[in-house]
């Protein structure tokens, strides 16, 4: 990967999301791109008004935005037979830990159906958020990508 390719689509994310952190909106975005072996991330804005500028390892919180996002591609993985939707969670995604209220991890037992109707059973927000811990945004968009295999 070159530093000319690299730096073009860091120049073509961050002209995508540039009117996001100017008024009315005004806060931090971010966004990843994969072109071939090209990869970049673009991150402008502060985190909260007047508030310090977001960087690659800031941590958004999405809430429901991903949502349809998510779903629609789940259901696509699933038309091209790539995912069941009555697979286990742990079958595509190996050693990922869903923990709920009981401190029981569930990875084995809750489907993507499960996850995607929101009835897995577990607690509306994760133990390692509340606690300020997790991955910064390129991090987790990185492991999505490598997760599951385009159809």
């Amino acid at each position: 990967m070159s530093t000319d390719e690299q730096q073009r689509l860091h120049a073509r994310l961050a002209n995508a999301i540039a009117p996001l952190v100017e008024s009315p909106f005004g806060t931090a975005a971010a966004t990843t791109g994969v072109i071939g072996a090209v990869e970049s991330t673009a991150v402008l804005g502060p985190l909260w008004e007047g508030g310090s500028p977001a960087t690659n390892d800031s941590r958004f919180n999405v809430a429901s935005v991903s949502k349809v996002l998510t779903a629609a591609r789940i259901v696509s993985l699933a038309h091209a037979k790539a995912i069941g939707l009555d697979d286990p969670v742990s079958k595509h995604l190996p050693g990922v830990k869903l923990v709920d209220k009981g401190v029981i991890d569930r990875a084995g037992t809750i489907t993507v159906r499960q996850l995607v109707q929101h009835r897995s059973g577990l607690p509306h927000v994760p133990k390692q958020r509340d606690q300020g811990e997790g991955a910064a945004f390129a991090d987790v968009v990185r492991g999505t990508l490598n997760a599951v295999p385009a159809p």
